[in-house]
């Protein structure tokens, strides 16, 4: 480049001034108005070209500094994040629970193609109920808890509910009821533990709340190792081994005690006591677990079954619950034979015999 088009600098003075830079014999400074921009301005002009605008220079932060962190596009901001999803209510999983086991043909709809999943959709139901698809959503969702009798009993009808389901879906329209402090431990009135020892001819025994057995006569113990004083009657059945061989009809015997467990917990397990049975339940036994979710409601007071003794063979029975203290929820289970039957006389000889298999 030639001398005559080279940029001349301008002189620098002893101090500095603002942005950093240093005066020059003016007083002004590389950032100042008589320093380097002025200079530029000048040099500009002598050689035709327009002089740069000064950029002041940037303070570097410090070394310990941290850097700002990086807003993430997987991870929105929390202000701009959707809100969560209500908690599963007791009446979602009901409806849910209910409506995959309604065959469609069952309400009438034939022709409407395949399914990818049981039972009916959801429009189907809110259609059949005379409600809107928003809003039955909503109550599957968990987001309305409370419906109206008059839509309550609608559901009822297309979910082809017996009594004692609508009686369940009606409670629990209503709402869950307060936690209760679980119970003391439970104790047999006398008079009853008297009776069920006395009965040498009948298998008798007591069943607590939780259904443990408080007292049961040697009888019982021969007919089923379960029946004994201190047993936990639903551990035994779906966490152990001896029930199972004792009835040939074991799928039905197994959904009959889930579904009158579902009955006598009502629309929740309030109780801690039961809330705490049924988790240790549903984690260890994935019968139980399938079971419980089906949310079958049916009461067992009386019925027959037919036990496989290890010992005397098959044995046809009849029982029945009699309620001792319905605020304790206390049962007498009695089993007894027909009379004059094979059973009957067989019943006799069960003590001798000992107990079932264990």
């Amino acid at each position: 480049m030639p001398p005559s088009a080279r940029t001349p600098e301008p002189e620098r003075g002893p101090a500095r001034a603002a942005f950093g830079g240093e005066p020059d014999a003016s007083g002004g400074g590389r950032g100042g108005p008589g320093g380097a921009r002025g200079a530029s301005a000048e040099a500009g002009t002598r050689t035709g070209r327009s002089a740069p605008a000064h950029t002041p220079r940037r303070t570097r932060p410090a070394a310990h500094a941290p850097a700002a962190p990086r807003a993430s596009a997987a991870t929105p901001p929390a202000a701009h994040r959707a809100p969560a999803a209500p908690a599963p209510t007791p009446l979602a999983a009901f409806l849910r629970a209910r409506r995959a086991l309604v065959r469609p043909e069952d309400v009438g709809l034939v022709g409407s193609g395949r399914r990818r999943l049981p039972g009916l959709r959801r429009e189907e139901v809110a259609a059949l109920a005379g409600i809107s698809a928003a809003y039955y959503l909503r109550l599957e969702r968990g987001r309305d808890r409370h419906p109206s009798p008059e839509v309550t009993e609608a559901l009822a009808d297309v979910l082809r509910l017996d009594a004692e389901a609508r009686a369940h879906l009606r409670a629990l329209a209503v709402g869950r009821p307060a936690a209760q402090a679980p119970y003391a431990p439970e104790t047999v009135p006398e008079p009853v533990r008297r009776l069920v020892l006395s009965r040498h001819d009948t298998p008798a025994f007591v069943q607590g709340r939780y259904h443990d057995v408080l007292v049961a006569n040697p009888l019982a113990t021969a007919l089923s190792p379960s029946y004994r004083e201190g047993v936990n009657l639903l551990r035994a059945t779906f966490l152990g081994t001896a029930v199972r061989p004792l009835y040939e009809d074991w799928p039905e015997v197994a959904a009959s005690v889930v579904a009158s467990l579902r009955a006598q917990t009502g629309p929740a397990p309030a109780d801690p006591g039961f809330a705490a049975l049924i988790d240790e339940l549903r984690e260890g036994s994935e019968e139980f677990r399938t079971l419980w979710d089906r949310h079958d409601v049916r009461a067992r007071t009386a019925g027959r079954t037919r036990v496989l003794h290890p010992c005397a063979g098959p044995l046809d029975l009849a029982y029945e619950k009699l309620t001792i203290l319905p605020d304790e929820g206390q049962l007498l289970v009695v089993y007894h034979a027909a009379p004059g039957s094979r059973t009957e006389s067989l019943l006799r000889t069960l003590v001798e015999a000992g107990p079932g298999r264990p």
